[in-house]
């Protein structure tokens, strides 16, 4: 032991060494409580970003079947257009057994732009079904029954006995396409139609510019382009 007698303290060889391993020690903890404590950070910076990430997906989720509910709820009320149906042939099932479509004279229409289009359709043996007149492009509904699901007033639907006819005023060529009537049995059946829209062109043949002398004949000739051809 050293001497512990006077103004100064001093310790043995031993002592010291002593001392020094226990500050290696301490040193030793704190640097694996620090790493404890950066790893725990970490751990914990990780969680977060998977748990806001998880919210970011339930949220999208819940958003969807929303977006998906208030689709069915304005679907609701018209009757929904089947993307599959048969072009005229009649279902295997009961429930249609009987019922047949007339084959129109026709089922391609052509009518120059800006006149009215009809479409006929004659089921026989409908008893209580529904008819309902579907466009094509994007398989909308227009009609069932007597009642139209159309805002465009060019567009109307008639029924007399057996036939029921669609009717649209001042065609515009965006009306071109098919058109199906439809026959709510299970599975559906339809009959196609094709609506061709002709915009009809004018034009004077000759100099846009004309000078001629008071009281001569002019003649002037025009040339129609597109004109109607029923097929």
């Amino acid at each position: 032991m050293g001497d512990t007698n006077g103004a100064g303290m001093f310790f043995s060889p031993t002592t010291t060494n002593t001392v020094i391993l226990a500050c290696c020690l301490a040193a030793l903890a704190v640097a694996v409580v620090g790493g404890s404590v950066v790893n725990m950070n970490r751990s914990s910076r990780t969680n977060t970003k998977e748990r806001h990430e998880q919210g970011q997906l339930e949220q999208e989720q819940r958003q969807q079947e929303q977006g998906q509910m208030e689709q069915r709820q304005q679907n609701q009320g018209q009757p929904e257009a089947l993307s599959s149906i048969n072009d005229g042939s009649l279902s295997n099932d009961t429930e249609s057994k009987g019922l047949y479509f007339v084959e129109a004279p026709s089922r391609h229409v052509t009518v120059r732009a800006g006149q009215a289009a009809t479409l006929t359709c004659i089921v026989k043996h409908l008893a209580n079904r529904q008819v309902s007149w579907i466009r094509g492009r994007d398989l909308h509904v227009l009609s069932s029954g007597a009642v139209t699901f159309s805002s465009d007033s060019r567009v109307s639907v008639s029924h007399l006995h057996d036939s029921w006819t669609l009717t649209i005023r001042y065609t515009q060529p965006r009306d071109a396409g098919s058109y199906s009537c439809q026959v709510n049995t299970q599975p559906p059946i339809a009959s196609w139609y094709n609506l061709t829209v002709v915009e009809a062109r004018a034009n004077i043949l000759g100099k846009e510019t004309m000078y001629v002398q008071k009281g001569s004949t002019v003649s002037l000739e025009c040339v129609i382009k597109e004109e109607l051809v029923i097929p």
